[in-house]
Formats: structure tokens, sequence, C-alpha cells
């Protein structure tokens, strides 16, 4: 096995030569974090410290690497969500066998997340020539205590969402004993897909641009059953007036922000979309995503979007 020290390399690709080098890429697909990982930083730039990076593969060499700080509004476990970017710092290709250890960026530009709680994780990539991410595709991560607080931010929570494939079925739930309960298994089949977004809490005060979504059920279907989402003033009270068999379950079951009339979020919010599956299989469901490559794919699958603009049902915070 061969090592590289890196220690304060500041150097990164030409862009000419990178992508150059992108074109005749195999990714390797088994590089990993090793060790400790630490990050400081100042006004405007941050240093990004590992351990080790390790490509595990005996045959083949990884793509162009990355380390990507990135903070999200609950400890990171997997998916494809890229809430707030923070810093990031690019390296070489690594051949098999071969690991990077002791890997110090050096000074890189940094950019503080904006007002909230944000749990921070170190997060290795690999150029895969992914839709997403610039290509970059995520291979490991490692979380970074303790929480970092900016401003004075309004409580928010975590949307999850989870998949049923008996059913082919999507659900959306932000209250912490539904999540457990459905992560301990006791409605079996049900598995987290990794997607998520970041709602405002309904049990603490609320921002004044702050719009209650309200959640729906209906068990017309069975032995199929499904939940609905809708802003007050945008979907609630015609679905409480139109759709008897809905039943409101909560008229406040988290806060979002209002999209325009062309699908347009405010400043600092991201738009979850809506798609419907018509009626396939025998049920309405409805899916909501923050991820447009996923909205993408779904309109491809027979699901219609819905909302305004392109489908957006409402924004996040």
């Amino acid at each position: 096995m061969t090592a590289r020290q890196f220690y304060h390399v500041t150097a990164q690709f030409a862009l000419a030569g990178f992508v150059g080098l992108c074109s005749m890429l195999v990714a390797a697909t088994t590089v990993t974090i090793v060790g400790p990982v630490a990050y400081s930083y100042s006004p405007g730039s941050a240093v990004l410290t590992v351990a080790a990076i390790q490509n595990n593969s005996g045959t083949t060499s990884s793509g162009p690497l990355r380390l990507e700080l990135v903070a999200y509004t609950i400890p990171f476990t997997g998916g494809n969500a890229w809430p707030a970017k923070l810093a990031q710092f690019e390296l070489p290709s690594l051949g098999p066998n071969s690991s990077y250890t002791n890997v110090v960026s050096g000074p890189v530009p940094f950019q503080l997340p904006l007002s909230g709680t944000w749990y921070v994780s170190m997060v290795l990539t690999e150029y895969t020539g992914a839709s997403d991410n610039d290509g970059f595709s995520i291979r490991d991560f490692s979380n970074i205590s303790p929480a970092i607080v900016v401003g004075n931010p309004s409580p928010r929570e975590a949307v999850l969402e989870y998949y049923y494939p008996p059913f082919d079925a999507y659900f959306i739930t932000g209250i912490p004993a539904e999540i457990a309960a459905l992560d301990a298994g006791q409605f079996p089949g049900w598995q987290r897909t990794g997607y998520w977004f970041a709602a405002y809490d309904p049990a603490a005060s609320q921002p004044v641009s702050s719009v209650a979504v309200c959640r729906f059920f209906n068990t017309s279907f069975a032995p199929k059953s499904s939940h609905f989402y809708a802003l007050h003033g945008l979907g609630c009270e015609q679905t409480l007036a139109s759709f008897p068999d809905w039943n409101l379950e909560s008229a406040n079951v988290f806060g979002m922000l209002l999209p325009d009339g062309t699908g347009h979020c405010p400043a600092t919010t991201s738009p979850i979309y809506r798609l419907y599956n018509n009626g396939l299989g025998g049920a309405p469901n409805h899916r909501f995503t923050p991820d447009l490559v996923t909205r993408t794919a779904m309109i491809e699958a027979g699901w219609t979007p819905e909302g305004y603009g392109i489908g957006v049902a409402f924004c996040s915070p």
C-alpha cells in the first residue's frame, strides 16, 4: 500500500484538465474516510482535515475526489440532500489500494449557513458523472459534533420520506413518534428513502410568512390507504369542501412558505415538488420531494406534477 502525504494542500485542478480527466474515469466506488475529521473556520475561509482517505479497490483507480463540508437540519444518515454546502476541497484520483493521509486542505472558501441549528458532516464524494452536485456522488461521510447555531432561528423539524414497495406508495412525516415507530418496524415494509426536507415546527412560534399545512387521510381504497398534504388557502379548504372521503388529521402538521403563481420560492427557501400517481395501482398517492432529478424520474414513470409552475406544492425553509 502506498501513502501520499497532504500538508496544507491548496492547489486545485485546472478546469480544462479536470473535465478531460473526468471523461475517461471508471469510478472505484470503494473510497472511504478513515479516522477522525475536523474543520476550523474564520470569516470567508475554512480548513478541512481528515486523518486518511482510502481506496479499498485492489484493481481500480478512483475518480477525482472531493471533501465537502455540508450542514444539515438533522444529523446526516445518508441520502442525496444538499441543504447547505459550507466548503469543499478537491483531490486527485486515488490508485488501487492507495491512501491519502493527514489531509489538510489549507484555506478554502467558506460560507456559514442561514439562520438555524445545523449538524455538520464531512462528506467524501467521487466524480461519477451524476446529474446533481457537479457530477460527484457520495461515497462516505463522518458527522462532526457539536451542532452549530446561526442567528436566532425559528424552531424547525425534519420531514422524512418513507416508501412501501408492495403498494408503490410514499409517505412523509415530521412527527417524532411516527418516525420512531416506522424506524422500529412497527409498520412492516415501510422504509426510509433517504430524502427529507425542513419545515417549521407546528408546536413552536413561526415566522409571520409561514403557512400551516393540513394533513388528510383516506381509507376508501382498502387494503390501501393514502395521505395528502396541502397549504391553508392553497388546497386545504378545497379538499375539505370537495372531497369528503379525505379525513382531516391535522390542520397544522408543519409550517411551510408559499410559492408564487409561477412556482418560484422566496429567497433562501427551496421548492418541494408534488407528484400524483393518477390512481395507478387502484389508490391515489402523492409524492412530495425536494429533488428535481427524482421529480423527472417520477414523471417518466407516469406520475403527474401538481402545484404551481412546474409543480411546486410549497417552499421549505
